[in-house]
């Protein structure tokens, strides 16, 4: 009797530990985030950068390295696509923003290229490379009093190279206003310049400008010589 009571007492537990075990185990909880592919497992999801300029350099990079990629595969076309998407994205990259503009120029594309300049401008007004490109570009598209403007802004800045100089004063002479055109050359005796070869072109466009205003020569021999001690002070 006590061991047939304990025979099913037996079987009893062994039953419910069974059906225990046969119980579906409830699902994980998800995670909040990205789905894994593993139940219950998610990745982190991270957040945009809330820091727009951080958004523009980095977008500005990709298409760069985009951009240099189709170079090396010989695509230039796709390759200034992205280089142009680069200067719009992050125009603060001045290097960016000159090649996309010289890479128009070249093609004679001038409204692409001064579209560019004018942001490159904006986002760096201190800048004499933008402005001086921008100079150049307006003077191809046949722009002189644009071209004008952002040379002269260029000339006022510290540290302007013979493209804005020679840029303005080629378009005064070529205005006939060559009191105009000797101003610029005045003014850039007055800026400091290490390289030789720039007071040797200032020295040339003196001469040019005197040439193309018939002057004498003793109107533009102190100019000319100013500018060629200049260049010899720095023993080249």
């Amino acid at each position: 009797m006590k061991r047939g009571l304990h025979t099913k007492l037996t079987i009893g537990l062994a039953l419910l530990w069974a059906g225990v075990g046969c119980k579906t185990a409830p699902k994980a909880a998800s995670r909040p985030g990205v789905p894994s592919g593993i139940e219950g497992q998610n990745l982190e999801e991270l957040e945009e950068p809330k820091d727009k300029a951080f958004r523009s350099r980095v977008e500005g990079l990709t298409h760069y390295l985009t951009s240099r990629s189709f170079e090396f595969r010989g695509k230039p076309d796709d390759s200034l696509k992205h280089l142009e998407a680069a200067a719009m994205a992050d125009p603060e990259q001045e290097s960016v923003v000159i090649l996309t503009a010289r890479r128009y120029l070249q093609k004679k594309k001038t409204d692409k290229a001064i579209e560019v300049l004018r942001l490159g401008q904006a986002a760096n007004p201190d800048s004499v490379a933008a402005h001086e490109w921008l100079g150049l570009a307006y003077q191809q598209a046949n722009q002189p009093a644009e071209a004008i403007a952002a040379f002269k802004t260029a000339v006022a800045q510290g540290q302007p190279t013979l493209i804005s100089i020679r840029g303005l004063t080629k378009l005064h002479s070529a205005a006939k206003h060559f009191e105009e055109a000797f101003k610029v050359l005045d003014t850039a005796l007055t800026k400091y310049k290490p390289q030789p070869e720039f007071w040797i072109g200032i020295a040339d466009l003196y001469r040019d400008t005197g040439l193309a205003a018939k002057s004498k020569i003793s109107d533009i021999k102190t100019g000319i010589i100013a500018a060629l001690d200049k260049a010899n002070a720095l023993k080249p």
